[in-house]
């Protein structure tokens, strides 16, 4: 990138599942600074020495002091969002709950004489788990941001939105849409393997509803635990990556398999070993813990451990109290005013 620097190219861990749990790579990447260019002579500074405009607004926009009463609007803005996250997702398989049921064969391919690529294309698609096929539309909208902060004019309104930083120069939805932003290569094909290949055993469980509910809500809670760190201990790093709401998903594939063996992906290869899922979740909490008392700035563990706290806590209450007893509650009114006058 042109005006990001000493960016963390290493995730934090690699794990592999030997039999039921798939590869995991995980990473929620602090963004170290934003500083303007510099000749490659750092003792001969001139006054004709310009540095890029972008940049300069960029190093201002994230390197404000920290204002604790900022974090109001977060704690605001995550407790309305992540019940509004749910409710949309409850009606959205609703709608399309009731597609299905008024046209059953909507789906189903026109026949014809001739089919082309594109047709072909299409059956292809169309054979994929509806799940699946939200993966792979969150991976692609992580990809395309990914590119869009390759464009230096982009520079201010990305950072504005797609970094999680609680300043005033950033808005609050950046808690949200950091889940989907990378600025490193490594980065976003670190996660996103990780994304596509533990997606597999919660697709058949949570559905593509339930999933991009959770996906979103953990991700804000990352971001909301990320804030309130940088405030309280005055380290003001922004930060961004979707490993606050991979992490959400993990926590709960974790706790459904328990006894699954898993190892660290690569490193078995040289040196065999295994772990259960349930030591991995706990090892990924220790770790957050640790870095978190200690400072580490290598990664932002304080947005880790939101997510997988998000991820624990929905396992053992929010399925139960959100997605069965509130949605039905939902829906039925939903209902009501959907048919009302028909």
């Amino acid at each position: 990138m042109t005006v990001l620097s000493r960016m963390s190219l290493f995730s934090q861990v690699f794990i592999r599942n030997s039999s039921r749990i798939p590869k995991l790579c995980i990473q929620r990447q602090p963004v170290r600074s934003f500083r303007t260019k510099r000749g490659k002579d750092t003792k001969v500074e001139t006054e004709t020495t310009k540095p890029d405009p972008y940049e300069v607004e960029l190093y201002e926009a994230t390197s404000q002091p920290r204002d604790p009463g900022i974090l109001g609007k977060y704690v605001t803005y995550t407790a309305v969002a992540i019940p509004a996250f749910f409710t949309g997702c409850a009606i959205w398989q609703y709608e399309t709950v009731r597609k299905v049921v008024k046209n059953p064969h909507s789906h189903m391919r026109k026949q014809g004489k001739q089919y082309g690529i594109r047709d072909q294309l299409n059956e292809i698609w169309n054979q994929i788990p509806p799940a699946r096929k939200l993966v792979v539309e969150i991976v692609a909208a992580n990809v395309a941001i990914f590119m869009l902060w390759k464009v230096p004019r982009l520079y201010p309104v990305m950072s504005r939105y797609f970094l999680c930083m609680p300043t005033r120069a950033h808005s609050v939805l950046a808690s949200t849409l950091s889940a989907f932003s990378h600025t490193a290569g490594f980065h976003v094909f670190a996660n996103m393997y990780v994304l596509w290949s533990f997606s597999a055993p919660l697709c058949s469980t949570l559905g593509k509803e339930q999933f991009l509910a959770v996906y979103l809500a953990g991700g804000t809670a990352a971001g909301l635990t990320s804030s309130v760190y940088r405030v309280m201990s005055g380290k003001m790093i922004p930060s961004l990556g979707a490993s606050g709401a991979i992490l959400s998903l993990i926590a709960i594939v974790c706790l459904q398999f328990p006894d699954a063996r898993i190892s660290i992906a690569f490193v078995d290869q040289i040196i065999p070993h295994s772990f259960s899922a349930k030591s991995a979740i706990i090892g990924l909490i220790i770790l957050d813990c640790v870095g978190i008392a200690r400072g580490w700035r290598f990664l932002d563990h304080a947005g880790h451990l939101g997510g997988v706290l998000f991820g624990l806590f929905y396992h053992k209450y929010g399925k139960h109290l959100i997605w069965e007893n509130y949605k039905h509650a939902l829906l039925k009114k939903y209902h009501s005013f959907r048919n009302k006058g028909k």
